[in-house]
């Protein structure tokens, strides 16, 4: 009866692998293409002037899959300190605070953005220069370091000064 029971397992397995691939082999043949769990783009970062001490740096995460992604934290080499930050409104007055992660919903894009949710460097160790690429590593708690390239660019907002506090 063993013997019965293992086969039937064995098999049930074999067939659900085979309609598994069969399924991605049809949708390849189709030009549908799964997309990847987690997509990071347009990423770009302020330019600093030569008396700022700050920047930030925005971007669109994309999480394709069906549980919520968390950004843990944000690795570069501009600066002396990097978090992940929030821009909120109190007695009507903008202002910045840090936020331990950043969720992802499922099946949904986060734009990271002025004026939002957005990565703080802090006390930049050169000026950041307008075409420049800058490499930051994303930390995201189930699927680890990813990597992104930022392009340095101009921005005016009236955000301009509101680190000056940090």
């Amino acid at each position: 009866m063993k013997t019965i029971t293992y086969f039937t397992l064995i098999f049930v397995l074999l067939l659900s692998f085979c309609k598994e691939k069969a399924t991605d082999k049809e949708n390849k043949e189709a030009g549908i293409e799964k997309k990847p769990d987690l997509i990071l783009e347009n990423a770009w970062i302020k330019e600093t002037p030569m008396d700022q001490m700050n920047s930030a740096a925005f971007l669109n995460i994309e999480n394709n899959s069906n549980n919520p992604i968390k950004l843990l934290s944000v690795e570069s080499d501009i600066s002396e300190t990097v978090e992940l930050h929030e821009t909120i409104y109190e007695n009507e007055v903008m202002k910045m605070q840090m936020v331990e992660n950043i969720v992802i919903p499922p099946k949904s894009v986060l734009e990271l953005k002025p004026g939002s949710l957005h990565v703080m460097f802090i006390n930049i160790k050169r000026d950041l220069k307008e075409g420049e690429n800058i490499s930051l590593a994303l930390n995201f708690e189930t699927i680890g370091k990813k990597s992104v390239m930022a392009k340095v660019k101009k921005h005016e907002s009236m955000m301009q000064h509101e680190h000056h506090n940090h």
